[in-house]
């Protein structure tokens, strides 16, 4: 009897073992896709902000040559 019981508390620390590891395993992966979400979140915004400055130019030219053409029709 004694080896059995040997043999069981041999498995159930196996088993921890095992579960620890596929909990590890689990929180890697986990974190990978948090981190991998949180990249292309990332990269969206700052598409986000590359298009709204290109925006922010074309209007500011666009202004600026609309006050020049008014500045020569004033003359």
């Amino acid at each position: 009897m004694a080896t059995t019981t040997g043999k069981i508390n041999m498995s159930d620390e196996l088993l921890d073992v095992v579960s620890t590891n596929k909990a590890r395993a689990y929180e890697r992966k986990s974190q990978h896709n948090r981190n991998k979400v949180h990249h292309e979140h990332v990269r969206k915004l700052e598409d986000t902000i590359d298009m709204l400055l290109k925006q922010k130019t074309y209007l500011q030219n666009q202004l600026r040559k609309k006050k020049l053409n008014e500045e020569k029709n004033d003359k």
